[in-house]
């Protein structure tokens, strides 16, 4: 693998890293979605609900939801411009 190709490898993971974050600092404290939804929206699996969650549909509306209000907060901030 070229440098350049691990370069770019390793800043798309760090990106998406922050983005992550970023997202989850929205979502909790700025959205006040809780704790257990962020955790789930990040995909993030909880070891003593592994088993079930095998046997479980997927709801992926509060997901919908929650990024719904993580998008419309980011969008309704002011941008603010550096002279």
């Amino acid at each position: 693998m070229s440098f350049i190709l691990l370069w770019n490898y390793l800043l798309f993971a760090l990106i998406i890293h922050y983005a992550r974050h970023s997202w989850a600092t929205i979502a909790r404290n700025k959205c006040r979605i809780s704790k257990s939804d962020v955790d789930e929206c990040l995909n993030h699996v909880i070891t003593e609900n592994r088993i079930a969650d095998i046997y479980i549909e997927k709801d992926w509306s509060f997901i919908d939801d929650a990024n719904r209000k993580v998008l419309d907060y980011v969008l309704s901030q002011k941008t603010v411009t550096i002279p």
